[in-house]
């Protein structure tokens, strides 16, 4: 069974949706929750009084990549889990989100946040099966990813460490 993935339109909408109600939370916890998904715990912006914590999951799931605001708890994860999800933490825990913007128009989102160790970002590739979660720094280099391209795949160049980070190919944005 194929679910169809979101559309970059769709994709828009959703972020001038999700923006407002994010911006300037501060990451308290990063639950991940394998194999690709993870949990942004959001303590409240300062001064936003009566606001409860929020949580941000965001998912490079090759049926169904997402991101959406998730009312209830999850049971944490018990077990190893890829190194990303421990790098993701060191960059984004403690820090403000910043923005979360779509990426020109195209089936991509990136989270921009402030934090101790300066800024940082958190690319979300929602491309279905080929979907990923990719942490950038302050210049917008590839830190970390957490599905590494497999072999000579044409990703590589573009999600190599240390590589300005680049749009997939193949699709143009809006």
């Amino acid at each position: 069974m194929r679910i169809p993935g979101l559309a970059g339109g769709h994709i828009g909408e959703l972020v001038a949706e999700l923006a407002p109600l994010v911006a300037g939370s501060l990451v308290r916890e990063l639950l991940p929750l394998p194999p690709r998904d993870l949990l942004l715990v959001l303590a409240p912006p300062a001064g936003a009084a009566g606001e409860k914590v929020r949580r941000l999951r965001l998912s490079a799931g090759p049926l169904a990549a997402r991101l959406h605001l998730q009312i209830g708890r999850v049971r944490r994860h018990t077990g190893p889990v890829d190194p990303f999800f421990a790098r993701a933490a060191e960059c984004l825990v403690g820090a403000r989100i910043a923005a979360l913007l779509q990426v020109e128009g195209d089936r991509v989102v990136r989270l921009e946040v402030a934090g101790p160790a300066g800024p940082r970002a958190l690319v979300i590739e929602l491309l279905g099966r080929h979907g990923n979660l990719v942490l950038l720094d302050g210049s917008l280099r590839v830190l970390d990813l957490l599905v590494p391209p497999r072999g000579a795949a044409a990703a590589a160049p573009r999600l190599a460490a240390g590589a300005p980070y680049a749009l997939p190919p193949g699709r143009e944005g809006g």
